[in-house]
């Protein structure tokens, strides 16, 4: 037996419980005889967990939109961060008739993901084609997805990322030229997102 046979084995036995925890808990999910749209995220919003990335969005939804993980009409899902086990869900949400929403963000690329491009596509691909519609977050990212997924003949629209324009909009005098700010967004629990800030930073102290 190889040794990648092997490790597939251990990952496989090491999963049990959660899985079954999990088909336990799929056997609870009902359709709810609501008329109204009555969402679920998949358990996304459980556990107290601290939501980061694409999860983030889905606190939008929460607070327009009734939500029920055990008697909903509509399945959310976002590409970034969805839930375990998550092809079951799948499956058992499509034998219940409920619908599915796919919002689907970047996608993995050779220049960033090198040979593992396929281990992160490969599930975003597959789901993608389950869900009844697929929400984008730009053109660009549709292109993306397009590109490295393959096509897709579920329905879709672009629908930009939510921003408090309240709180994020600019300044009403422009901010001083120096000294130089540099802004770094997104997830930092990734070396390589700090690690570019860092590198930028030596750049431009190297240019002067």
């Amino acid at each position: 037996m190889r040794l990648s046979d092997v490790r597939r084995v251990v990952r496989g036995a090491l999963a049990l419980p959660a899985r079954l925890a999990h088909a336990r808990s799929l056997s609870t999910i009902r359709r709810t005889p609501s008329q109204h749209p009555v969402l679920s995220f998949g358990g996304m919003l459980n556990g107290g967990r601290l939501l980061h990335g694409g999860a983030v969005k889905l606190l939008h939804l929460r607070d327009a939109f009734e939500w029920n993980e055990h008697s909903f009409n509509l399945l959310y899902l976002v590409s970034s961060a969805h839930p375990a086990f998550t092809e079951d869900l799948l499956k058992r949400c499509q034998r219940l008739k409920l619908s599915f929403v796919w919002n689907q963000n970047g996608v993995a690329y050779p220049a960033w993901a090198g040979k593992d491009v396929e281990r992160y596509n490969r599930p975003m691909r597959r789901f993608r084609a389950m869900a009844n519609f697929v929400i984008y977050q730009s053109a660009f990212c549709r292109d993306s997805a397009e590109r490295f997924l393959g096509s897709c003949d579920a329905a879709s629209e672009i629908i930009f990322n939510p921003v408090d324009l309240q709180k994020f909009r600019p300044t009403a005098t422009p901010l001083p030229t120096e000294p130089l700010r540099l802004l770094a967004v997104g997830t930092h629990g990734y070396a390589q997102r700090v690690l570019a800030a860092i590198e930028c930073a030596r750049v431009l102290t190297d240019q002067g």
